[in-house]
Formats: C-alpha cells, structure tokens, sequence
C-alpha cells in the first residue's frame, strides 16, 4: 500500500490484551479507527504476541517479554520504516504493555535495547 497524501505515511500499531483472538483484535482496532474518525493516511497494524494462545497468564506475560517476541517487533518496526512509513503510534490494552516496555528495556549486560534506534529512527523520535 502507499500512502493516499503525498509524503506523508503514518502507522497506528495495536498492541492487544491476554488471550484475544487476531480476529477480535481486528474488529476492535476497526470499530476504534473508524470511531475515531483517523485519517486514511494511518495505516492500522495489529501486533499479536506469540504468547497470544498460551493457556495461562503468567506463562503469556513471559512469552510477551520474550526475545523472540521483540525481535519480531523489532522487524516490524524496521519493515514500516522501509516501506515509507515516517510515524508510528502506539496504541496497547492490559497485556499489550508487556510486549511493548520490554521491547524498550534495556538488556541486563546494560545494553540499548535494539528497539530504542529503531524508532529514533522515525520522525520526531530521539533517545539518549
């Protein structure tokens, strides 16, 4: 897809609760888009965790957290910036934050978190 203003591309990512399905996500982050009025220049992305399905709680709180998980945000983050896209908002319900924090935290040898240059590299992010 490209976007429908010229030079201007924004994405709007869902980051969902524990246990919901994709197409419950979907039907929720559409009602909310179209609620909301947004513009036809945000593009909606639901990002479901692969701890999306496990049974129990505390074992989809540590699948949220869980490297392959932020690496998978990681690649999505770096696929809108190669399709163009200049702005991300982020949008999280109950669970969802777990995914999102620990994308950002650092690693405990002390390093940035991959994720923190991938968004400074959108426009109007910076970290230190």
């Amino acid at each position: 897809w490209k976007s429908s203003v010229e030079g201007h591309a924004e994405a709007l990512i869902f980051f969902p609760g524990f246990n919901a399905s994709v197409n419950t996500c979907l039907k929720r982050l559409g009602q909310f888009m179209t609620i909301a009025s947004f513009p036809a220049y945000i593009k909606p992305f639901v990002f479901v965790n692969i701890g999306a399905g496990v049974s129990t709680y505390l074992n989809a709180i540590e699948t949220a957290a869980s490297e392959e998980s932020q690496n998978a945000l990681c690649q999505l983050l770096e696929g809108l910036l190669d399709a163009g896209i200049q702005n991300v908002h982020l949008l999280t319900h109950s669970m969802g934050i777990q995914t999102l924090m620990a994308a950002f935290a650092d690693t405990k040898s002390g390093e940035i978190s991959r994720a923190v240059p991938v968004v400074g590299r959108f426009v109007g992010c910076w970290y230190s």
